[in-house]
């Protein structure tokens, strides 16, 4: 019950205009909230910040013989210092000023006392002014709302969780290993946690694929002071499919991008630095790659399974990765770069030549076009089938695809060889 109500609370605190979402009393109050919350699982903050909150936000009394006093006056104490006190035992907060008599929950008025700025640090990290500076207008130009911050962090799944199995990864003769799960054995049979059915592969290689997917657009970057180079919110990004990587009006994803046709050894290069073979190790620099959620995976799957289902897994990635129409251009430790290449050219067209834009590839003989505000309200989100994707241009593409091949097989058989020497 007591974390219903600070939810609600805080809840109705964000509903509020800003100015009065960050006015001193609804702060006092939002801080007081969270000392009482911390207090619910672990022992109050009882220290000076713990002791001015108790102040501010709880009853105070001045009848030292009253029962439940949070903490004792001072020794050498003036008999009518007020302390905190809990009455009957039970936890009250002191006057509150609730909607509609007020925009937004805060403490009522008491003087002019309010808390410190050691206690806002000491949640915070943060003084209050620097909070409300943080959050409100005060004639300081800010990045407009369709901002969306680069996620540095792990990536998030992709947020269909219960996709359709591509037809590639159909038949699939593999086994994924099980996750290790605590059933609690020691546990009564009514409290066992039961094993959950095993998932079939294809559906699983289908959730890798997507999640490969999802992770590097969430790691397409941010420009400095101009915001970034994606248009799609993380939200968008977590749902895309192969229809997006397949739709050639970049303009629908990136505010600018230098694109190129890369030749097989760039390709197939790009494939082994996302889809790394088995007994490949990790860069310590790489980190984006130790923060993408597929890579991971994919990672725990070659250290666990044999080679021959692991070079199968790769040649089934590989069918979907060259039946894209655009994918980044990565280096080891990098998913996205954004230097300046004389080898690409710009989207749109007329940047100065030392622009910074993202670089991607575009497979398969598409011609990646450029659309307006207008055309590209009038095209829609400008997806295309896969057959339209590739239409005029079939023949080619299988040809490459069979020297893609040729080159996949051996570089797994030169990975064997090097095994057979290390032995």
């Amino acid at each position: 019950m007591r974390v219903q109500a600070i939810g609600e609370a805080i809840g109705l605190q964000n509903l509020a205009p800003l100015k009065s979402r960050f006015s001193v009393h609804s702060m006092d109050l939002t801080l007081g909230l969270m000392w009482l919350l911390s207090g619910i699982y672990s022992r109050l903050e009882d220290g000076q910040v713990g002791r001015e909150i108790m102040l501010r936000i709880l009853p105070l009394t001045d009848n030292y013989g009253e029962g439940n006093l949070m903490f004792l006056p001072p020794a050498q104490r003036q008999e009518d210092l007020p302390v905190p006190y809990c009455p009957y035992g039970v936890v009250f907060l002191s006057l509150l000023k609730w909607p509609p008599h007020a925009s937004s929950p805060r403490l009522a008025f008491r003087g002019w006392e309010v808390l410190h700025d050691r206690c806002y640090r000491f949640y915070f990290q943060s003084t209050y002014k620097e909070l409300y500076h943080k959050q409100v207008n005060i004639g300081i130009a800010t990045l407009p709302s369709s901002h969306i911050p680069s996620r540095k962090g792990m990536t998030r799944c992709h947020r269909n969780d219960n996709p359709v199995p591509i037809a590639r990864f159909q038949g699939l003769e593999v086994t994924y290993p099980e996750t290790g799960i605590d059933d609690g054995d020691d546990l009564p049979p009514e409290e066992m946690i039961l094993p959950q059915p095993r998932e079939e592969p294809d559906i699983t290689t289908t959730k890798l694929w997507l999640r490969f997917l999802t992770d590097i657009l969430q790691k397409c970057g941010t420009e400095k002071r101009r915001g970034p180079y994606c248009r799609l919110t993380m939200e968008q990004r977590e749902s895309v499919t192969m229809e997006d990587y397949r739709n050639v009006h970049l303009s629908h994803f990136f505010t600018k991008v230098q694109w190129k046709r890369p030749s097989n050894n760039e390709l197939l290069r790009a494939f082994q630095i996302f889809w790394p073979p088995k007994g490949h190790v990790c860069s310590a620099t790489a980190l984006v790659f130790k923060n993408m959620g597929y890579y991971k995976e994919w990672k725990s799957y070659c250290a666990e399974m044999k080679k021959e289902k692991i070079n199968k897994l790769r040649r089934a990635f590989y069918d979907q990765f060259l039946s894209l129409n655009w994918i980044p251009s990565p280096l080891t430790s990098r998913v996205w770069t954004y230097e300046p290449d004389s080898s690409y050219s710009y989207l749109p067209t007329g940047l100065p030549p030392r622009t910074k834009a993202p670089r991607i590839f575009v497979l398969n003989k598409a011609e990646p076009s450029w659309l307006n505000n207008e055309e590209e309200e009038s095209d829609g989100i400008g997806r295309r089938s896969p057959e339209e994707s590739l239409q005029g241009i079939h023949g080619e593409y299988e040809t490459r695809k069979m020297d893609l091949y040729v080159s996949l097989r051996e570089e797994e058989e030169e990975n064997t060889d090097e095994e057979m020497r290390s032995v």
